[in-house]
């Protein structure tokens, strides 16, 4: 029995340009593209713009060099909107409770989504998801109908939902994280939104869809029945950010213990 290999690509905003590098590194060393090594890609939010990258067969040194050149400009803080007197008098009494409140983002997302829409189409073109050379699966929610959905490669009979719709647009429907881009919209009346709300990690979906792939296809690679043991799985992540806090200068931390004694 063949094995299954499936890619995971984590969601993290900028730090993708981490596993882009990562995995470019490993195009240099192999001389073959990584999606070569595997069944199955899929990707969440900057994790979705990779493996759908790769998906096309295009290099991860490419998508590496967008995250260098155009990270800058998809991260830059647009400008902050005009407000009403009453919601300046509103915010006005919020801040003097809390000073470092950030009224921006009650009004508009943090960041424009032209930036990134021109960066992608540079890498994707209007391709669509039909187009693709190897398996794909990318998270999202759909808000319109209150659901998380995947968008998905036509990689088995009777697949053809998505097989339309244009790589650019379901990157960045798993792109659209709250509060930091706006809602993406495919076609009139639909609201898409990233899922790593509900899958930073796409690594259960790649599963899931491996498993429906077995069950339609009666295989995964044409050789048999096959079970979660002949799954393999490379899920790479986007690294951590630590948390800390340190206490205000001058101030004298007195720990007391469960005796009630200093």
């Amino acid at each position: 029995m063949s094995s299954f290999r499936i890619l995971s690509l984590d969601g993290g905003g900028i730090r993708g340009a981490f596993t882009a590098g990562f995995l470019a590194e490993i195009e240099r060393r192999t001389g073959r593209s990584v999606a070569e090594h595997f069944d199955l890609l899929a990707g969440t939010s900057t994790g979705g713009i990779i493996a759908a990258a790769l998906a096309l067969g295009e290099p991860a040194e490419k998508v590496e060099m967008m995250y260098r050149i155009r990270g800058v400009s998809i991260f830059t803080r647009r400008q902050s909107v005009k407000l009403s007197l009453f919601r300046r008098l509103g915010l006005w009494a919020v801040r003097r409770k809390f000073p470092d409140f950030d009224s921006d983002n009650l009004f508009q997302p943090k960041y424009n989504t032209e930036p990134l829409l021109e960066a992608l189409l540079e890498v994707f073109g209007h391709r669509t998801l039909e187009q693709m050379r190897h398996r794909l699966v990318l998270p999202s929610v759909d808000l319109v109908k209150g659901q998380t959905v995947v968008f998905k490669t036509p990689h088995f009979p009777g697949l053809i939902r998505d097989r339309d719709v244009r790589v650019v647009d379901a990157v960045l429907a798993t792109t659209a994280a709250p509060t930091y881009f706006p809602c993406a919209r495919i076609a009139q009346g639909t609201a898409y939104i990233d899922g790593g709300l509900w899958a930073n990690n796409p690594a259960m979906v790649a599963i899931a869809e491996a498993a429906k792939i077995s069950h339609e296809c009666g295989s995964l690679n044409g050789v048999g029945h096959a079970d979660l043991s002949d799954i393999h799985m490379l899920s790479v992540g986007t690294g951590h950010q630590p948390y800390f806090i340190s206490p205000p200068t001058g101030v004298r931390l007195r720990i007391v213990t469960h005796e009630g004694t200093p």
